[in-house]
Protein backbone atom coordinates (compact mmCIF):
# COMPACT_ATOMS: atom_id res chain seq x y z
CA UNK A 1 0.00 0.00 0.00
CA UNK A 2 1.10 3.50 -0.53
CA UNK A 3 2.11 5.94 1.87
CA UNK A 4 -0.69 8.37 2.13
CA UNK A 5 0.90 11.81 3.46
CA UNK A 6 -1.28 14.67 5.50
CA UNK A 7 -1.60 16.36 2.27
CA UNK A 8 -2.57 13.80 0.17
CA UNK A 9 -5.37 12.88 3.14
CA UNK A 10 -6.42 16.66 2.78
CA UNK A 11 -6.20 16.42 -0.47
CA UNK A 12 -7.66 13.57 -1.84
CA UNK A 13 -8.93 11.61 0.25
CA UNK A 14 -11.06 13.85 2.91
CA UNK A 15 -12.50 15.48 0.34
CA UNK A 16 -14.22 12.63 -0.92
CA UNK A 17 -15.67 11.18 2.34
CA UNK A 18 -16.83 14.81 3.07
CA UNK A 19 -18.54 14.77 -0.40
CA UNK A 20 -20.32 11.70 0.56
CA UNK A 21 -21.37 12.62 4.32
CA UNK A 22 -22.79 15.96 3.59
CA UNK A 23 -24.96 13.92 0.85
CA UNK A 24 -26.16 11.40 3.17
CA UNK A 25 -27.04 14.32 5.47
CA UNK A 26 -28.90 16.29 3.08
CA UNK A 27 -30.82 13.48 1.23
CA UNK A 28 -34.74 14.01 1.73
CA UNK A 29 -36.77 11.21 2.34
CA UNK A 30 -37.39 9.72 -1.69
CA UNK A 31 -34.27 10.85 -2.83
CA UNK A 32 -31.54 8.76 -4.57
CA UNK A 33 -28.33 9.60 -4.44
CA UNK A 34 -25.74 7.53 -5.91
CA UNK A 35 -22.53 6.21 -3.31
CA UNK A 36 -20.20 4.06 -3.51
CA UNK A 37 -20.28 2.68 -0.36
CA UNK A 38 -16.95 0.10 -1.61
CA UNK A 39 -15.33 2.92 -2.50
CA UNK A 40 -16.18 5.08 0.86
CA UNK A 41 -14.67 1.81 2.67
CA UNK A 42 -11.63 1.74 1.07
CA UNK A 43 -10.82 5.55 1.60
CA UNK A 44 -11.75 5.11 5.13
CA UNK A 45 -9.91 1.70 5.42
CA UNK A 46 -6.47 3.52 3.36
CA UNK A 47 -6.80 6.05 5.59
CA UNK A 48 -6.94 4.37 8.91
CA UNK A 49 -3.93 2.00 7.74
CA UNK A 50 -2.19 4.94 7.29
CA UNK A 51 -2.75 6.07 10.85
CA UNK A 52 -4.84 9.39 9.57
CA UNK A 53 -7.68 7.93 11.87
CA UNK A 54 -7.84 10.13 14.26
CA UNK A 55 -7.59 13.30 11.96
CA UNK A 56 -10.74 11.62 9.99
CA UNK A 57 -12.44 11.17 13.38
CA UNK A 58 -12.01 14.77 14.43
CA UNK A 59 -12.80 15.42 10.75
CA UNK A 60 -15.91 13.53 10.99
CA UNK A 61 -17.20 15.54 14.42
CA UNK A 62 -16.36 18.77 12.77
CA UNK A 63 -18.31 17.63 9.34
CA UNK A 64 -20.81 16.75 11.47
CA UNK A 65 -21.07 19.50 14.13
CA UNK A 66 -21.46 22.06 11.28
CA UNK A 67 -23.92 20.60 9.88
CA UNK A 68 -26.30 20.19 12.95
CA UNK A 69 -25.77 24.17 13.73
CA UNK A 70 -26.75 24.79 10.28
CA UNK A 71 -29.88 22.39 10.45
CA UNK A 72 -30.42 24.66 13.57
CA UNK A 73 -30.42 27.75 11.97
CA UNK A 74 -32.52 26.73 9.26
CA UNK A 75 -35.20 25.45 11.89
CA UNK A 76 -34.14 28.76 14.01
CA UNK A 77 -33.61 26.64 17.36
CA UNK A 78 -31.73 28.92 19.57
CA UNK A 79 -28.45 28.43 20.49
CA UNK A 80 -26.91 30.18 22.93
CA UNK A 81 -23.66 29.17 23.55
CA UNK A 82 -21.82 26.86 20.31
CA UNK A 83 -18.18 25.75 19.27
CA UNK A 84 -17.31 23.49 17.16
CA UNK A 85 -17.30 19.95 18.13
CA UNK A 86 -13.22 19.70 17.46
CA UNK A 87 -10.44 18.25 19.80
CA UNK A 88 -10.02 20.62 22.92
CA UNK A 89 -13.49 22.58 22.17
CA UNK A 90 -16.31 22.53 24.56
CA UNK A 91 -20.04 22.09 23.15
CA UNK A 92 -22.96 23.80 24.88
CA UNK A 93 -26.49 23.68 23.43
CA UNK A 94 -29.58 24.96 25.05
CA UNK A 95 -32.42 23.54 23.87
CA UNK A 96 -35.62 21.77 25.39
CA UNK A 97 -33.46 18.18 24.61
CA UNK A 98 -29.72 19.97 26.19
CA UNK A 99 -26.52 18.60 25.23
CA UNK A 100 -24.19 18.87 28.70
CA UNK A 101 -21.14 20.43 27.82
CA UNK A 102 -17.73 18.21 27.58
CA UNK A 103 -14.36 18.75 26.83
CA UNK A 104 -13.56 16.03 24.30
CA UNK A 105 -9.91 16.03 24.73
CA UNK A 106 -10.74 14.28 28.07
CA UNK A 107 -12.34 11.28 26.27
CA UNK A 108 -10.98 9.05 23.27
CA UNK A 109 -13.98 8.63 21.61
CA UNK A 110 -16.62 11.55 22.87
CA UNK A 111 -20.01 10.53 23.93
CA UNK A 112 -22.77 13.11 24.52
CA UNK A 113 -25.56 12.02 27.17
CA UNK A 114 -28.66 13.79 26.19
CA UNK A 115 -31.47 14.78 28.72
CA UNK A 116 -34.76 15.93 29.28
CA UNK A 117 -35.77 19.55 30.75
CA UNK A 118 -36.41 19.44 34.10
Amino acid sequence: MNVITVEDYKRLYWPKLESAIEQLLTQTAGDYIPISYEQIYSCVYKCVCQQHSEQMYSDLLCKITQHLHQVSQELQVPCHTYSLLCPHDTLHIQHPLSIHAMTLSSLPYPTLRLSSPN
